[in-house]
C-alpha cells in the first residue's frame, strides 16, 4: 500500500507540476499568486514526509506506519484538493486556461475518498482507493485540459 501511494504521489507532484505552466502565461504576479505556488511545494513536501519520515528506523513497519499517519496523510491530500480550487478558478479567471470539464466532479470524488480513508483504517478501502486514486488521477489527465498545455 505504501509503495503504490509513493507512486501515486509521484504522479500528484508531475500533474502539479504540469499544471503549473499555464502560469508562464500571466505577465504580471501578484504575491498572493506565488502563494499558491509556494502552497503547493509544501503541501508535496508533507505529504512525501509522511510516506517516508525524516530518520527511517531500520525495523519501521511501513504498512503500520502508513495506517498510523493515515489521518495526517489523507487529510494533507484532501486540503489539497481543496487548495487547487482556488488555484484553478484563479487560472480560469486571468483567461490561463478554460475550467476543465469535469473538475467539479473530480474535484469532490478526490476530497471525499481521502476523507473518507483519513477516517477509516479499513484495509480493503485503503486497497481500493489508491489503485482507484490513480485510474482516477491519470484518467483525468488524459481527457482534459492537461492533456495539452499551450502555454
Amino acid at each position: 500500500m505504501h509503495t503504490l501511494w509513493a507512486l501515486n504521489i509521484m504522479v500528484y507532484v508531475i500533474a502539479v507540476w504540469w499544471g503549473m505552466f499555464w502560469w508562464s502565461g500571466l505577465s504580471e504576479w501578484t504575491f498572493f499568486q506565488f502563494l499558491f505556488i509556494i502552497l503547493y511545494a509544501i503541501v508535496l513536501f508533507l505529504l512525501a514526509s509522511l510516506l517516508y519520515p525524516w530518520d527511517i528506523p531500520p525495523e519501521l513497519d511501513f504498512a503500520e506506519h502508513f495506517y498510523r499517519t493515515r489521518r495526517w496523510f489523507f487529510g494533507i491530500l484532501a486540503a489539497a484538493w481543496i487548495i487547487d480550487v482556488p488555484e484553478t478558478l484563479l487560472k480560469t479567471q486571468g483567461d490561463l486556461r478554460d475550467l476543465p470539464g469535469g473538475y467539479v466532479l473530480f474535484i469532490a470524488a478526490q476530497v471525499t475518498l481521502a476523507l473518507t480513508a483519513a477516517w477509516t483504517a479499513n484495509r480493503r478501502f485503503h486497497a481500493f482507493y489508491a489503485v482507484a486514486w490513480l485510474v482516477l488521477m491519470l484518467g483525468y489527465l488524459s481527457f482534459t485540459t492537461l492533456a495539452n498545455i499551450n502555454g
